[in-house]
């Protein structure tokens, strides 16, 4: 993941339009199929999110989302990558997004592990505040490949709220 992270990082400095950080909050639920049916755990997601948007009609980003359970989970999280096709709604304050996700997944409890491959899809609405900073809402679908004898991931929902902060070539903030 950290390659990943870095060959993105480097990849930014060769285009000239926006890049983002995002901090998110979210509700999420897990749903994992076990022996005695279908049980969703629900939590808290938090989320950091770097981001670059190609022009007026795309954005690439990676997400670390981290999920707060009940005492019963031990851990539960993912990394997923995203590309947003961006349509402008309204006026140039307003952008629907739709995209396709693909990442990983980590679900631990005391019994059981499932970790592995995800993909699915997102989409949700930007607001631009100003030139740099932006609100999102939004709402992801993922479906789980992970599965032991007892237990498989079947798909995790998640709906969001982030703030995205833009920055010029020279990586500072800027606040206009």
């Amino acid at each position: 993941m950290k390659k990943i992270v870095l060959i993105f990082l480097i990849s930014l400095q060769l285009f000239s339009y926006d890049d983002y950080i995002g901090l998110g909050v979210g509700a999420s639920k897990f749903t994992v199929n076990t022996p005695i049916g279908d049980v969703d755990n629900q939590g808290t997601s938090l989320t950091l999110d770097l981001g670059h948007k190609y022009g007026e009609r795309g954005r690439f980003h990676l997400v670390a989302t981290y999920v707060i359970h009940d005492d019963e989970i031990l851990s539960a999280g993912s990394y997923s990558a995203g590309y947003d096709i961006l349509v402008p709604f309204f006026n140039d304050r307003l952008e629907l997004y739709v995209g396709p996700v693909l990442g990983y997944t980590s679900y631990e409890e005391k019994d059981f592990t499932l970790s592995g491959l995800h993909y699915g899809g997102e989409v949700g609405l930007l607001v631009k505040v100003s030139k740099h900073i932006e609100l999102e809402a939004g709402y992801n679908f993922l479906s789980q490949t992970q599965s032991t004898e007892l237990y498989t991931a079947k798909n995790t929902q998640t709906a969001y709220f982030q703030v995205n902060f833009f920055f010029n070539k020279e990586k500072y903030f800027k606040y206009e």
